[in-house]
């Protein structure tokens, strides 16, 4: 038994306890998800065998169903005359799985508001894998990134769960370490995901595109400059959507990238005659609270613009708005997911959907500026 290490299986088994999300989880459950997480993360060789049940000192029906559903996702064996032996994924070296028990599938966002369950995306992704006989099992994290990431890695090791959609809020090494530890037949279809470098299934408003259509829209309108207000951690991001306007732009100055936050301090009474693009609908929320703590909220006239969908709630602000259709972003996530379930061992898609633009209307008018 010299290729099981007792100490470090316990000592997970301790850690399993302590964190788990549901403090009455049975213990055969508790046994079953830390070793299928030790295994998928290779600290079993392939062929394995498991200590028997006397030799953990855990009832041996407790065990024995751990040890069952571990089979039933293809990651064990069971010798009668031997014992049971560890079946690494396919992408470790080992055998292909075997099929699931249950078509769940694992749907997370970023955050839940009151629109969440009526909007467009929840809905599409909702139908359309009922229409192809698959459960949802829906999770958010309130925004967290470390969270969500920790989310989906539980989601990995689950032997009911067929795969997973995203909608990522996640840092590229996060993403990176998912894709490097998730079994080969499980799939992650990440929505909202531009991670330079990594291969993946993903889907995403095009909204690099949206950005160039914007600032078209006002280099057409003769505004000789535009601030692009940008969250913190998109800042690298932002740059890079940038270079690609080089040969739009008169000049680099053209568009300022203003770091913006809920607490950025940012006097904006200097930019009533600058057009502002927020990177999103959340940042445009932002603004507005500022304006209106600055008390030029009102007065506002010349539109921001923001990149949306037709759920999203909008400040009373003059908007120039980027449409997305939610509806074809979760479609083409689900039929990313089925084709991949289906058999589909094809290259990594990475699938845009586009927006269409909105001009402002009445007191929106871009010609009516404050002086």
């Amino acid at each position: 038994m010299s290729e099981f290490d007792w100490g470090n299986f316990y000592k997970k088994m301790e850690e399993a306890c302590k964190n788990r999300d549901f403090p009455d989880i049975p213990l055969y459950e508790n046994i079953r998800r830390t070793l299928q997480a030790m295994i998928i993360r290779g600290e079993f060789p392939d062929g394995c065998q498991l200590p028997s049940d006397r030799e953990l000192n855990i009832n041996h029906i407790t065990l024995g169903k751990a040890f069952n559903e571990l089979r039933k996702c293809g990651l064990l064996v069971r010798s009668p005359a031997k014992g049971t032996f560890v079946r690494l994924p396919e992408e470790t070296g080992g055998s292909p799985a075997e099929p699931f028990g249950r078509n769940l599938v694992s749907v997370i966002f970023d955050d839940v508001n009151t629109i969440t369950f009526q909007s467009e995306l929840f809905v599409a992704i909702h139908n359309n894998l009922n229409e192809y006989g698959m459960e949802m099992l829906f999770a958010s994290f309130g925004g967290d990134s470390e969270k969500q990431y920790n989310g989906i890695r539980s989601v990995l090791v689950d032997p009911d769960c067929r795969g997973c959609i995203a909608w990522s809020i996640m840092s590229r090494d996060q993403v990176a370490d998912l894709l490097r530890i998730k079994p080969k037949n499980f799939h992650l279809i990440i929505l909202n995901g531009e991670f330079s470098g990594l291969e993946f299934d993903g889907v995403s408003y095009d909204t690099a595109g949206a950005l160039r259509q914007m600032a078209e829209y006002y280099l057409r309108k003769k505004f000789a400059r535009m601030a692009y207000l940008v969250p913190h951690k998109y800042l690298d991001l932002a740059k890079a959507r940038l270079e690609q306007l080089d040969a739009l732009l008169p000049s680099r100055d053209a568009m300022q990238v203003i770091p913006y936050s809920e607490k950025s301090e940012v006097d904006f009474a200097g930019y009533r005659d600058v057009p502002l693009i927020a990177f999103n609908t959340s940042v445009l929320w932002h603004l507005y609270q500022n304006l209106c703590q600055s008390g030029i909220a009102s007065k506002w006239h010349t539109p921001v613009a923001v990149p949306c969908n037709r759920s999203d709630l909008m400040p009373p602000l003059p908007l120039l708005k980027m449409i997305f259709p939610a509806e074809e972003l979760g479609v083409l996530a689900v039929e990313a997911l089925t084709a991949r379930l289906n058999g589909n061992r094809g290259g990594y898609q990475k699938q845009l959907v586009k927006g269409v633009i909105h001009e402002p209307v009445g007191r929106q008018n871009i010609i009516q500026l404050t002086p």
